[in-house]
């Protein structure tokens, strides 16, 4: 027994590598009191990448409740240490997206970013009251969100849309979640606008901002 278990703890593990994921900070800005015509600002953000050599986002909302005024790379973006080059942002008002990207300038030796950090900041005006997803675009090379390597491999990633919401709810919010209360979508009562906080739920988190925000 006493061999056994020495051999056992002699084996070689390995843990999981943390996932890489592309996501929006902050994820959800719920607020009624911000007013058409005010600007809201996110930070695109990626997580526990490896080996990141060019980068591109595209970035789907709602143009009647938001307009993109500006995408910029700040001062501590991922590739601020390194020689680098960002084309001009495609920023779509009328169809709704922007799209985005940075890429290191060759050199040798070629150095590349591994760790998290911030990828890009996009300004929004607030056009009107109302809700939108920050929704990207399908990852991969042909939908235009994605992380690239050295080698031009897509480096696997995983990508978390944000929300933003400065709608006032009233009778008709409220007689709707009575009905919704409970619901994921695919289930006969699944009503998502009265998913507030844009989690494929309608619970009690859901509940609070109603009455955070009725009236």
């Amino acid at each position: 027994m006493v061999v056994i278990l020495i051999i056992s703890f002699a084996m070689p593990f390995s843990l999981a590598s943390p996932e890489t994921k592309i996501y929006v900070e902050p994820p959800r800005i719920i607020n009624p009191g911000i007013s058409p015509g005010q600007t809201i600002t996110v930070d695109i953000m990626v997580a526990n990448v490896t080996d990141l050599y060019l980068w591109q986002v595209k970035i789907y909302y709602n143009a009647t409740i938001l307009n993109v005024t500006a995408v910029e790379l700040p001062p501590n973006h991922v590739f601020a240490d390194f020689d680098y080059a960002a084309p001009d942002p495609i920023i779509n008002n009328t169809g709704g997206y922007v799209v985005f990207g940075a890429t290191i300038v060759w050199s040798e030796p070629l150095f590349t970013f591994t760790g998290s950090g911030v990828l890009c900041r996009i300004s929004c005006r607030v056009m009107n009251r109302g809700y939108t997803p920050l929704h990207f675009s399908p990852y991969s090379f042909q939908g235009k969100t994605f992380l690239q390597d050295r080698n031009s491999a897509l480096i696997p990633a995983s990508t978390k849309d944000g929300f933003f919401s400065n709608k006032l709810f009233g009778y008709a919010n409220l007689f709707d979640f009575s009905k919704a209360y409970g619901s994921k979508p695919g289930d006969a009562n699944w009503n998502p606008s009265c998913n507030f906080n844009w989690d494929d739920k309608v619970d009690v988190s859901d509940l609070f901002l109603l009455g955070k925000n009725y009236g």
